[in-house]
């Protein structure tokens, strides 16, 4: 078994193998040969083809936090989380986490719908030990790492639960796993597979690969079973933003969300953007502090919206918040 340090080194070798000799031909060839958009999905590829699973345990400040703390952190390499968490360290959507930390100066809890091994939940978990953290996360595989994660980081304020939330009445929802998208997945069947720039049909994917289960049963909770006192919520559930924002009409008629952090797709973000408005929220992208409306686009297909409700007593501060973030 080789340890964790010489697993940390043999994993960066091989990351660096295959990124940096296709930047190096971008840059010489001075054409877009899809590094930014497709290398994680083939670095996955190799580790795969290498590894059934290849476990790191890393480490690294809390940017977020007002002492000097680090923050720890158990990943698979196999899965695409190398491209986020792994090579940036720390670095992953940093302003958007000091976005949800100013939320959390005036709130009780933070709810992290679509968790997945924790990043957002841990960071603010650590930071702010006073608070209430919950973490969702329907991927088992996904949810264990989590909870190992809480563990490993000695944290008695994080409620780690194996569900999906929805709008939907039933207590079980069919999940759909995502099997090349960072151990992701939605409850929103799609017909094909996406990770950055890769786009792969499900049916074929699916007929090639007998032992992907592509289709699984979890526990279904809603934004209103969970939250009860004052909260900032993120949401990144790939293509069911619209149906877990429905799922907290009584919370936010009562005014317990001020701040919002949803991850939209071109094909969610006029729904996302319509939900809000009619629950009293202006919806803005960063880098302004001028609210979208239905029909925005942005610069990606895929990127986080911040959502701040009308009559918070802080909102003209997030809203100054927003327009720096880069």
């Amino acid at each position: 078994m080789l340890s964790n340090i010489l697993k940390v080194i043999l994993g960066h070798f091989i990351i660096i193998l295959i990124y940096y000799p296709w930047r190096l031909a971008e840059k010489i060839s001075r054409i877009n040969l899809g590094a930014s958009g497709r290398s994680h999905y083939h670095i996955m590829k190799v580790f795969r083809a290498l590894f059934n699973s290849y476990f790191v345990d890393i480490s690294y400040r809390n940017r977020i936090s007002k002492t000097d703390l680090a923050l720890k952190l158990r990943l698979d390499l196999c899965q695409n989380n190398q491209q986020w968490f792994f090579r940036l360290r720390g670095g992953y959507e940093e302003e958007w986490l000091r976005l949800i930390s100013a939320g959390l100066e005036s709130s009780e809890g933070f709810l992290d719908i679509g968790s997945n091994i924790g990043v957002y939940a841990l960071t603010m978990a650590q930071a702010y030990p006073e608070k209430k953290v919950t973490a969702i996360e329907p991927l088992r595989d996904n949810y264990d790492l989590l909870r190992h994660n809480v563990s490993l980081n000695s944290l008695t304020n994080v409620t780690a639960i194996n569900a999906a939330v929805s709008s939907q009445k039933s207590h079980k929802i069919k999940f759909f796993p995502n099997p090349i998208h960072d151990g992701g997945g939605s409850i929103i069947e799609s017909t094909s597979y996406r990770t950055g720039d890769v786009i792969i049909n499900a049916g074929q994917y699916i007929a090639g690969d007998k032992d992907f289960i592509s289709e699984v049963s979890v526990d279904n909770v809603s934004i209103d079973g969970l939250i009860e006192s004052k909260s900032v919520i993120k949401i990144d559930v790939e293509g069911a933003e619209a149906s877990v924002i429905e799922s907290g009409i009584n919370v936010f008629k009562k005014g317990l969300v001020d701040v919002m952090v949803v991850e939209v797709l071109h094909e969610t973000i006029d729904k996302v953007v319509a939900l809000a408005d009619e629950f009293g929220f202006d919806s803005f992208a960063k880098g302004s502090d001028i609210p979208i409306n239905v029909g925005a686009r942005l610069d990606h297909f895929v990127g986080n919206i911040a959502c701040l409700r009308r009559a918070s007593l802080d909102y003209d501060n997030y809203r100054k918040r927003i327009a720096l973030l880069r």
